[in-house]
C-alpha cells in the first residue's frame, strides 16, 4: 500500500483499519458476498483482489464489488452517500496483446480520457507473469513490481538477488510463505464455493464463445445481422465487430453479410 499510494508506511500501519470482507446482505437483495481484503484508511476504501484464472468474468464480478463498496455507506431511507474505493487486483495472468505490467481505470468521458465523471473510482490491475517476465529479460523493475515477485514466490528461496538488495523483502517473503501453509488463514478461504463459481463462469464463456462462432456462420450464408442479432442474442455492436475483426475485406466490399 505504501509502494501504491506513495505514502509513508508507519503512516498507513498507523490509520489503516481491517473491515469486515463481506458485502452486507442488509443493503443489497441477496445473499452475502466475500472479497479478499477490505481496508479503511482516512475516508477512502481500498479493496484488494487476488485473480488466479484468466477470466473475465472474474474481473467483471471485482468491478461489480467495488461498486457495492463505493454505495455502502448509503442504508435505505436515508441520504446518499458514496466512498471512495480503490480496488487492486493483482493478477496471475494477462490477456492476449497486452504488454503493460500495470494498468489503471477510472470512469472517464468517452471523448476526452483525461476527464473523469467521478474521482471516488479507480482501479489496478497488476499482471504477474508480465512483471516475471520483465524480470527474466533482467529489465529494470520498480520497487512494487519486486516486491510483488517476492510476495509471490512459490519457494523461501526465489529471487534472491532481489532480496540482496533489500533485506526486508526476505523477511517479507518468509511471512508470506507461512501464510500460504497456514490452516487458518487458508480456512478463510472458500475454495469450494469458489470453484463453483468459476466452473459456472467458464461454463458461460464457453457458451459465449459458441454463440459468436456460430454468428460467424450466419454471416458467411450471408444472413442479415439484425436475423442473427435476433436468433443469437447478440447485439448489432457485438455482431458488426466481430465481422471486423474476422471476415476478410473481399468479403465485406462484395456485400456477403
Amino acid at each position: 500500500m505504501s509502494l501504491i499510494l506513495k505514502r509513508d508506511r508507519k503512516e498507513i500501519e498507523d490509520n489503516m483499519e481491517f473491515i469486515k470482507n463481506d458485502l452486507d446482505q442488509d443493503k443489497f437483495m441477496e445473499s452475502k458476498r466475500s472479497v479478499d481484503i477490505i481496508i479503511r484508511l482516512g475516508d477512502k476504501i481500498y479493496n484488494i483482489e487476488m485473480n488466479n484464472n484468466k477470466n473475465v468474468l472474474s474481473l467483471e464480478r471485482n468491478i461489480d464489488y467495488a461498486t457495492r463498496l463505493y454505495a455502502s455507506s448509503g442504508k435505505r431511507g436515508t441520504k446518499y452517500n458514496y466512498d471512495y474505493v480503490f480496488q487492486i487486483n493483482i493478477n496471475n495472468f494477462y490477456f492476449e496483446g497486452n504488454n503493460e505490467t500495470v494498468e489503471e481505470y477510472e470512469i472517464i468521458k468517452v471523448k476526452d480520457n483525461k476527464k473523469s465523471l467521478t474521482d471516488k473510482s479507480h482501479f489496478m490491475y497488476f499482471y504477474l507473469p508480465k512483471i516475471l517476465e520483465k524480470y527474466y529479460n533482467k529489465d529494470k523493475l520498480t520497487e512494487l513490481e519486486k516486491l510483488l515477485l517476492v510476495l509471490n514466490s512459490k519457494e523461501v528461496g526465489e529471487f534472491s538477488d532481489i532480496k540482496e538488495e533489500n533485506k526486508i523483502m526476505e523477511e517479507i517473503q518468509k511471512d508470506a510463505y507461512k501464510a500460504s501453509i497456514d490452516d487458518e488463514i487458508i480456512g478463510l478461504y472458500d475454495k469450494e464455493e469458489e470453484d463453483e463459481w468459476m466452473s459456472k463462469a467458464m461454463a458461460y464463456q464457453a457458451a459465449e464463445k459458441k454463440n459468436e462462432e456460430n454468428a460467424i456462420n450466419f454471416m458467411k450464408m450471408g444472413t442479415p445481422l439484425k436475423d442473427i442479432s435476433k436468433a443469437l442474442g447478440l447485439s448489432i455492436k457485438k455482431l458488426e465487430e466481430l465481422r471486423e475483426k474476422i471476415l476478410s475485406p473481399n468479403m465485406m466490399k462484395k456485400n456477403i453479410i
